[in-house]
């Protein structure tokens, strides 16, 4: 609690292919940052369907394994081993596991509202069979893990052409009018709203010291898709607003490196650190290396 990962990465505006704000993997790389830190994720986006290019098959699969996931804790409760528990209903014979047939089967009897066909192979993706009683809960309580994310909108809803999906999960969706320029006073305004959160997350709490966070700068994405002059004015002006208005004593990373130190505030004093560039899209160094922010809170000179 109080633990907070802003992510500074430009907002694209295609409607097309490639618009998303962030890469699946940054996203795969900030869910685990939240689950495994307890940290909430505030970022922005265009639109609340756009904050990640995940792939839509896989994100369909994810929400079939969730639901099912669901039903096991609304039959079971939510103590004790509900994703055990709905195995073993299945699992007639008592041998521990079951192949992709019986699997089948055993999710038929269920009288589960939801494509078992469909459930049946989102389930077993990428697994051999049989499958064990263990792995099948493994699988359920994967896909059931919630990162904490706070996500300020340029716009409320997704593409006309768009059927919005449940993943990722979003804690609260801050939006604004339609008719507010990108180019001009929405921006301040997704700055404003992910600044206030931040600040919100890490006061609330009984003494303010309690509170810490990262400020996390994702540009790779952004700078291969926007015009240089439009990913340096978005860049300087959130890097402003964040420099004015959160704790000194708050990082930045620079996801991959080296920091754009040209981009900051000539007066900014904050220390900054920089991700090796094979490394900035790895869950687990993305993890350790905020873990370690966040927990030794180093002082250190700008990288260069």
């Amino acid at each position: 609690p109080g633990v907070v990962v802003y992510v500074v990465a430009p907002m694209v505006r295609s409607t097309g292919s490639g618009s998303a704000t962030l890469s699946d993997s940054e996203f795969q790389a900030l869910q685990q940052v939240s689950l495994r830190s307890e940290a909430t994720i505030v970022v922005s986006s265009s639109c609340a369907g756009r904050l990640s290019d995940s792939d839509r098959g896989k994100a369909e699969e994810i929400a079939l394994v969730r639901s099912l996931g669901e039903f096991a804790r609304h039959r079971f409760g939510s103590a004790g081993s509900p994703f055990e528990s709905l195995f073993d209903t299945m699992d007639v014979l008592g041998g521990g596991q079951l192949d992709f047939e019986e699997l089948e089967t055993g999710l038929g009897t269920l009288g589960l509202s939801q494509d078992v066909a469909g459930t049946t192979k989102a389930v077993s993706a990428g697994l051999k069979e049989p499958i064990s009683r263990g792995k099948f809960a493994e699988v359920l309580r994967a896909a059931c893990e919630f990162p904490d994310l706070f996500v300020a909108c340029a716009r409320g809803a997704a593409h006309p052409d768009e059927e919005p999906l449940a993943w990722p999960p979003i804690r609260l969706d801050v939006s604004f009018p339609p008719d507010l320029d990108v180019e001009t006073e929405v921006l301040s305004e997704v700055w404003a709203a992910k600044i206030h959160e931040a600040a919100n997350l890490t006061t609330k709490l009984p003494t303010r010291a309690a509170g810490h966070g990262v400020i996390l700068v994702l540009s790779s994405r952004s700078r291969s898709i926007l015009q240089p002059e439009e990913y340096e004015r978005q860049m300087k002006g959130e890097l402003a607003a964040v420099e004015d208005a959160l704790p000194k004593s708050w990082p930045l990373l620079w996801a991959p490196g080296p920091a754009e130190l040209g981009l900051l505030p000539q007066t900014s004093k904050r220390a900054s650190f920089s991700m090796p560039r094979n490394k900035a899209s790895d869950a687990a160094s993305l993890l350790s290396w905020i873990r370690y922010l966040l927990t030794a809170r180093p002082a250190a000179p700008k990288a260069h």
